[in-house]
Order: C-alpha cells, then sequence, then structure tokens
C-alpha cells in the first residue's frame, strides 16, 4: 500500500463524516464524535506507521486493543467523580438503547489510544526536543509526601466538590508515579526528573492539549454531545469548554499516561488468574457507572429510528 493511500484514505473518511454531519445526515450527525475520533485515529496512525513505523493500528495492533479496552474504566472513573461534581452531562443522546448502549464503549475507548498515538505522531516529528533540566532529588520521604498529597486530592473533591473539583485531574499523578518510582519503572517522570530529563513530561503535557482541544472541537459540531457546569471558570467558552478548563487536558494526559504504566506493571506482577478477576471487577464497575450516568449525567434524548 503507498504512503498516500494509507493516509488519504482515512482522512477522506474523515472528511467525509464531517461533511455529513454539517449536512445534518443521521447517523452521522449524532455519532459524529465517535466517527470522527476513530477517523483521525486511523489518519494519524497511517502517518505514524510511514513516519516512523510505531503505529498503533499498523504496527501495534495488540496494544491498540489493550488500550481501547482499558480506555473504557479509565474514563468510566472520571464519569463517576462526576456524579458528585456534577461539572458536565450529556444531550440528545439516542433514545434507542441498541444504539445508546454500544455508544458508550465505542466514544471511551478512543481516549488512551487516542492520546498515545497523538504523542506518538508528536515524537515522529521530534517534538518536543530534549527537555533538559534541573536533577530532581528523590527520596523516600518526598516518594510518601506525595502519595500522600495525592490521595488527598482525589478525596477532597469528593469531599468539597465545589472548591476542589480540579484536584481531579491532578491527585492521580501524585499518587501513581511515586508508585512507578519504587516499582522501578522506566517511564516513571520522577526517575526521568532524577536525570534531569523532562521530554516526556513535557511531551505528555502538550498531548493533552491537542487532544483536548479535538475532544472539544469535535463534541462542539456533534448531535449527541456534552456540556459543561463548572463553579467560578464559567466564561469564555471555546467550544463548550471554558477557557480554563483547558488547563485540565495536559495534566489529565499524564493521569492516562501514567495508568497505563501502572497497567502494564500489574500485566507482569499480578499473572494471569489476579488479572482476570481484575478484569471482570473493571467490566462490573463499567456497568455499575453506565448505569449511573444513566441515571444521573444524562439530560436529553432524542429519537433517531422511531424509539
Amino acid at each position: 500500500m503507498s504512503p498516500r493511500f494509507k493516509i488519504g484514505l482515512p482522512l477522506t473518511l474523515h472528511l467525509l463524516a464531517f461533511l455529513l454531519m454539517a449536512l445534518k445526515i443521521e447517523p452521522f450527525l449524532t455519532f459524529f464524535y465517535g466517527l470522527a475520533w476513530w477517523s483521525y485515529l486511523a489518519t494519524i496512525g497511517a502517518v505514524n506507521s510511514v513516519q516512523g513505523g510505531n503505529s498503533l493500528l499498523f504496527e501495534r495492533r495488540p496494544q491498540l486493543v489493550r488500550l481501547a479496552l482499558l480506555s473504557v474504566p479509565v474514563w468510566l472513573l472520571f464519569e463517576a467523580y462526576n456524579f458528585r461534581l456534577e461539572n458536565w452531562s450529556y444531550l440528545s443522546v439516542p433514545v434507542e438503547p441498541w444504539l445508546r448502549f454500544p455508544g458508550y464503549p465505542i466514544a471511551f475507548a478512543t481516549v488512551l489510544p487516542g492520546l498515545v498515538e497523538t504523542r506518538t505522531l508528536l515524537a515522529n516529528f521530534g517534538f518536543p526536543k530534549q527537555r533538559e533540566g534541573r536533577l530532581l532529588r528523590v527520596h523516600r520521604g518526598l516518594l510518601w509526601r506525595l502519595a500522600a498529597l495525592g490521595l488527598l486530592m482525589t478525596v477532597l473533591p469528593l469531599a468539597w466538590p465545589r472548591f476542589y473539583f480540579p484536584m481531579v485531574w491532578v491527585g492521580l499523578i501524585l499518587l501513581l508515579d511515586p508508585l512507578l518510582y519504587r516499582w522501578r519503572d522506566k517511564g516513571s517522570l520522577l526517575a526521568a526528573a532524577e536525570r534531569g530529563d523532562y521530554r516526556e513530561t513535557f511531551g505528555w503535557l502538550w498531548t493533552g492539549l491537542v487532544c483536548g482541544v479535538l475532544w472539544e472541537f469535535w463534541n462542539y459540531w456533534a448531535g449527541a454531545k456534552w456540556i459543561y457546569w463548572i463553579p467560578y471558570f464559567d466564561f469564555l467558552r471555546i467550544f463548550e469548554m471554558p477557557l480554563l478548563g483547558y488547563f485540565g487536558f495536559p495534566v489529565f494526559a499524564l493521569e492516562c499516561y501514567l495508568i497505563i504504566r501502572v497497567f502494564d506493571q500489574l500485566r507482569k506482577r499480578l499473572g494471569p488468574t489476579r488479572m482476570i478477576v481484575l478484569t471482570a471487577g473493571a467490566l462490573l464497575f463499567s456497568v455499575a457507572v453506565i448505569y449511573g450516568i444513566e441515571e444521573r449525567t444524562i439530560l436529553s434524548y432524542k429519537i433517531l429510528w422511531g424509539g
């Protein structure tokens, strides 16, 4: 397959989805968000394949499948937080269950693959360049303080959501990276900081910003979409997101990066039996949270094909 065709086909599908959405043709209007993300993944996957031979879609399909499956419970963790935070709601969701319920995993499965493929794209084009900085001295006391602060930041939003809701997007970074450091994981951000190497940190921050803009851009045009209800910062909206909300996307990308690293460590450490138990727990959790979304997060439905 020629590089031009490999890239041109998914790009054409992406543009076609946008055109059909703009013409308000169903189901492309309602499901535009998912169609946009999957066609974007195919497009930049093709670019990564041509540029670096390291695309999830073309060269690393088993990892793509793992990331897509992991992406669903990972995003649903934040959906569960939102039951308490009430920071976003869904509009114009299909009333037909046979359309609505598959739509959840199809959309949520794009989060981690989208971040990883975008990070790969930036790296293939040399961005960001080597970022060297001050060497960080990491010691046991620092690890415990960071982990304790991370744990506190994951709990405070549940206790006082109106004041501490932004901590949801930071707490897991401080909680998980000390764990990776203790496990001697080569992807630990603290371990990299000990060497004065901040390229991955900045790379994932930029990845989060790029994906955040795309999330909001495609959501803005979609028929089924989300809207925000954010205390104190609900002004200067770009698409549906208030301007200051965009600062959450870079740190969210760091969280997702660390979650992926922790998951890879667990696959090595737990063994097949425990991983089956963990997978079953993640599946039950996902079903419970989707039920909660149905009850608490959806504001409106629409009929696509006769209910």
